[in-house]
């Protein structure tokens, strides 16, 4: 059985950064915080192992604290040093809440965002290899400085042009029923019947090379249509 999960490493992750917020009080020292849990992960991960599967420094973390089947084989892309990096990207995301609630208008909050988004980039770039297996502070930055951006994108389109909020409205869709999504491709059937009956289909009318390409836009599509028939209903399913 293997016991890390992606659900498991949200969960845990969420809640270990949760109580830190409020525990701590002050948001200044939140990206302090978490400044200082990448700094340990780079300096366990450069200094007690290599960057490869059988010698990484998560793999021998894994072999003591995390039992059960392994996912990679010699580490777990969810595994408790992987925990501990997710925190820190969910820091940062309570980083750009906090923004969210400042008195700064739209714009300033939009630039700030872009400065942070390059920022991290810029730093995550030249601290490593960008590696998400092992969940590198690389990766960590690097993705929470493309988040940054998305957001103060989809910010200015929403909120600072008139029709982008008809426009995101697909988006704004799955988004309200996200885990919901995730959950539902990975129950028994679902995938099956778009890998054992549509592909085939879409095999003899289009040929291998766009088959799965076809039956996977078919899988994507029917995963939207559940989400807007929950939204039209205004069910929105939570964890």
């Amino acid at each position: 059985m293997r016991y890390a999960s992606v659900l498991g490493l949200i969960g845990i992750s969420c809640a270990l950064a949760g109580s830190v917020v409020i525990g701590l009080r002050r948001k200044w020292a939140v990206p302090i915080l978490a400044t200082a849990i990448l700094v340990v992960v780079w300096s366990l991960q450069a200094f007690g192992g290599d960057m490869i599967p059988e010698g990484c420094f998560n793999a021998k973390v894994d072999a003591v604290f995390c039992p059960g089947v392994l996912y990679s084989g010699s580490y777990d892309p969810e595994g408790p040093l992987c925990i501990v990096s997710a925190v820190a990207l969910v820091l940062l995301g309570y980083c750009a809440g906090w923004l969210s609630s400042c008195t700064l208008s739209m714009w300033r909050q939009a630039a700030v965002l872009i400065l942070l988004g390059g920022f991290c980039i810029v730093i995550g770039l030249q601290c490593g290899v960008v590696i998400k297996g092992i969940w590198t502070p690389s990766f960590v930055l690097v993705t929470g400085g493309i988040a940054y951006l998305l957001l103060a994108f989809f910010r200015l389109l929403c909120n600072g042009w008139s029709r982008g909020r008809k426009l995101s409205l697909p988006l704004r869709i799955v988004g309200m029923n996200a885990l919901f999504v995730y959950l539902i491709n990975h129950l028994p059937g679902y995938p099956q019947l778009c890998a054992g009956v549509l592909l085939p289909i879409f095999y003899v009318l289009s040929g291998p090379s766009a088959s799965i390409l076809l039956a996977s836009i078919t899988q994507l599509g029917g995963s939207w249509l559940i989400c807007y028939l929950l939204w039209q209903k205004g069910l929105f399913i939570k964890v």
